[in-house]
């Protein structure tokens, strides 16, 4: 093949031209005496990308192999390295960024991006670093990048890790670079810190960085209702999305979560009426039902994100009818829609209910993830609290366990608290005691959790096991783990 500079050139410009056919329109051109030109080459391993088709992508990297194209440019390489993280290829493109004679700051954030959206943000972040130690200069996309890779690990740390405090640290670090270099006003740069610093709580950070922007797009909006709203402060969560609209701005699926979620923060804050023995947050669930009917005209309610947002919230406001006929529409469930409707008949007292759901939804397929376990144990706790027959609910109480053993949860330690509460409450303490000594669960939670301490001695104690009630207290005190 013979790549002439000006071909090179006009490229990109020429990319758009190509419909969904370009690969097709690559091999025909390969067929033919005269050998695809670079637009053609960069059009099909776009499409390769788009499709994943990581087969195709492969032959025509073996076909620049082989033509000497890739060594004379450096552009292929890029779009050869996008592609097949894309695909899934992940070690190809490790191995030809490592073979790359020259990396220029399109070869370096395309494997910062591809390592994020492959899972590996701490590999992202180090590559990320590497490249401005072999002093290739970032541009908007690389802080974008790098942004990006923080965000996954603010939302990979669990509540009780320490390490929030370094993730902020690296934040500012990052922004004090992207001020210094001019790219603050970027559209992309500006949306990712302020999701950024939204995520880790710096709601006053988000909010400065929001208002200096001189552009905003939906993406920005929902950054910063969303931030707000996870933290706690829906009522500005709420105000933001109002202003949004006024500014001309139409609400995306995400932002009607975003405002979902606020009147959900709302309604786990207000006191509630009880209405027929259930506590109703009235307050809150019209606001939530105003959204709801907005969402209906903007035709966004099959959307199972938007579905799953509103029957959480109708959960929390004690309103299960609601959320049953969200429910019932839903044209596609998930793990996490039935899981919130076994929580929500749960704590409405309706434990066979919850259960029934609980049934019903491994009849159609879904595996029950952690969460959803636990809330089938507290069901079968709530119908143990009058339940005159409880050898039966004990043995359906046992059927879950070996479920979810099986499925590797019982190390979680939020369903071996609600066990052990589950198994005291139906005078099972051999159960209990099963569960609570298991090895495992033993060594890596119940030595650092006091929960499950009391637990397991409220459950002596209830059921006329004096010795073992003082002798388990005795190596609490012994192991300190009331410190």
């Amino acid at each position: 093949m013979r790549w002439r500079a000006r071909e090179g050139r006009a490229a990109v410009s020429k990319i758009h031209e190509w419909s969904g056919n370009a690969l097709q329109a690559y091999d025909s051109q390969r067929r033919s005496s005269q050998a695809p030109g670079m637009a053609a080459t960069v059009a099909a391993l776009k499409y390769c990308a788009r499709s994943r088709d990581i087969g195709s992508g492969r032959r025509i990297h073996c076909d620049l192999r082989q033509s000497s194209a890739l060594s004379r440019s450096i552009l292929l390489e890029n779009i050869l390295i996008d592609m097949y993280f894309k695909c899934g290829g992940v070690g190809e493109a490790w191995q030809l960024f490592q073979e790359m004679p020259h990396r220029n700051v399109v070869s370096w954030t395309s494997m910062i991006l591809g390592s994020v959206d492959s899972g590996d943000p701490e590999v992202a972040w180090k590559l990320f670093s590497q490249m401005q130690e072999q002093g290739v200069v970032a541009d908007a996309r690389s802080y974008v990048a790098a942004l990006k890779a923080c965000s996954s690990l603010v939302s990979r740390r669990k509540p009780q890790d320490e390490n929030g405090g370094d993730l902020l640290e690296k934040t500012k670090a990052l922004h004090a670079q992207i001020l210094k270099a001019g790219h603050e006003s970027d559209i992309f740069v500006g949306s990712s810190l302020v999701d950024l610093y939204a995520k880790l709580g710096n709601l006053v950070e988000a909010r400065h960085v929001f208002s200096r922007m001189e552009s905003r797009d939906v993406v920005s909006w929902n950054s910063i209702i969303s931030g707000h709203a996870r933290f706690g402060e829906g009522e500005l969560a709420l105000e933001l999305f109002e202003k949004m609209q006024e500014q001309g701005f139409k609400p995306s699926a995400r932002t009607y979560v975003a405002a979902v979620l606020a009147c959900s923060s709302l309604a786990v804050r207000e006191k509630g009426t009880l209405v027929d023995g259930t506590v109703v947050k009235v307050v809150s669930l019209r606001k939530g039902c105003a959204l709801h009917s907005q969402l209906g005209r903007d035709g966004l309610l099959p959307q199972l994100i938007v579905a799953n947002s509103l029957i959480d919230f109708y959960v929390k406001c004690g309103s299960m009818e609601l959320a049953r006929e969200v429910f019932d529409k839903m044209a596609k469930t998930s793990v996490v829609s039935w899981t919130s409707m076994i929580t929500g008949y749960t704590h409405c007292d309706q434990g066979e209910i919850s259960l029934q759901f609980f049934e019903r939804m491994q009849e159609k397929g879904l595996v029950p993830d952690a969460r959803t376990f636990v809330a089938a144990l507290k069901a079968c706790s709530r119908c143990a609290d009058g339940a005159k027959e409880k050898i039966v609910l004990l043995d359906r109480s046992w059927k879950i366990y070996s479920q979810l053993k099986q499925a590797g949860h019982e190390m979680d330690l939020f369903v071996a608290s609600t066990l052990v509460d589950l198994f005291e409450k139906l005078g099972s303490m051999v159960y209990a005691q099963q569960v609570f000594y298991a090895q495992d669960i033993f060594d890596r939670m119940a030595s650092n959790d006091m929960v499950l301490w009391n637990s397991i001695i409220r459950g002596y104690s209830q059921n006329s096991h004096d010795n073992l009630e003082l002798k388990t207290f005795a190596t609490m005190l012994k192991m300190d783990i009331m410190n």
